[in-house]
């Protein structure tokens, strides 16, 4: 399987967009989690889409198995929007 991930402009800012072997699977134009609709930098972008990549590649575990989303996840989008988020 291969995951690989587009940074792009968007109505926003910026947006990524991750393909699985060719095929579009996920589209996020603004900050995934955060109120509204928040803008993104590229930078911010490129860590969000690298952090989605990562969990992509790690198998199912139980947390995701109950819908909930994984400690890791959750860390990487505190850490992201700590770094970017509003001053």
């Amino acid at each position: 399987m291969e995951i690989t991930k587009e940074i792009y402009e968007s109505e926003y800012g910026y947006g990524y967009k991750i393909y699985v072997d060719g095929k579009l699977t996920i589209i996020q134009p603004h900050t995934p989690g955060a109120p509204g609709y928040r803008g993104m930098t590229s930078s911010e972008a490129n860590e969000y889409a690298d952090a989605t990549i990562k969990r992509m590649k790690k198998p199912p575990d139980e947390t995701m198995k109950n819908n909930q989303m994984p400690e890791e996840m959750i860390h990487a989008i505190r850490t992201v929007a700590a770094k970017y988020g509003p001053k």
